[in-house]
């Protein structure tokens, strides 16, 4: 797992206020989505892992890209597995304890007044 400060210290000023700048818009994104779709109040140690996993794949841009200077490594491929892995197993263990959800009345109303759905977008 990459520790901020060891990814900010292989960067140079530009880059690291890139690296500040892109971080905080995906992040701000995601915390946004979540709130308005499910509440914060069910934020889960799932989404701090998705949150540890933009970190890791934004420190193998830098890295792939020949921005870092450090001996050291600060993310590999594995640490992005290794999370990747385990959010599409807990989103496996949701998936399998949810019930079918039934379409509401709105969706089922506004599904035929779609153009796609009518054919006169092609």
């Amino acid at each position: 797992m990459p520790d901020i400060r060891e990814v900010l210290n292989s960067l140079d000023e530009e880059d690291k206020r890139l690296w500040t700048q892109h971080r905080t818009e995906i992040r701000r994104s995601y915390m946004t989505a979540h709130n308005s779709v499910l509440g914060i109040h069910t934020w889960s140690h799932t989404d701090d892992m998705f949150l540890d996993y933009i970190d890791i794949k934004l420190a193998l841009l830098f890295d792939q890209s020949g921005r870092t200077s450090t001996t050291k490594a600060i993310a590999t491929e594995a640490d992005a597995v290794k999370i990747e892995q385990t959010l599409e197993e807990a989103n496996a263990k949701l998936n399998g304890k949810q019930a079918a959800k039934e379409t509401s009345q709105a969706t089922k109303s506004m599904q035929g007044n779609w153009p796609v759905a009518q054919g006169s977008i092609k």
